[in-house]
């Protein structure tokens, strides 16, 4: 982002929270989040000069950063759900499948 200074540099930072949501792990959302609010508040501090944005869109920035984390953490936390499901699930079905074994022996 440092060798391109330009608007389209802030489309990286979803790159990166994109990639920190695909190990499905809260502390690598909530740290590329961090880094990410990070950079989008550096960058313009540093290069105010090189990118002509007025307030109103640094703020839709912000606002649009935000609304991706909340929309991941969701994503995150719906997927822990699904997990847990599906283990109990397969414990459920290891438990059933014991049964029927019993109940072949008896018979």
């Amino acid at each position: 982002m440092e060798n391109n200074v330009s608007r389209a540099a802030y489309f990286l930072v979803y790159f990166v929270l994109a990639t920190a949501a695909i190990y499905l792990d809260r502390k690598i959302l909530w740290l590329s989040s961090a880094i990410g609010f990070t950079v989008i508040t550096v960058l313009p501090y540093l290069h105010h000069s090189h990118l002509p944005l007025e307030s109103k869109n640094y703020s839709t920035i912000y606002l649009l950063f935000m609304l991706v984390n909340i929309m991941l953490s969701f994503q995150l936390s719906i997927s822990k759900k699904l997990s847990e499901n599906i283990i109990s699930a397969q414990k459920e079905t290891e438990n059933l499948l014991h049964q029927n074994l019993k109940i072949k022996k008896t018979i």
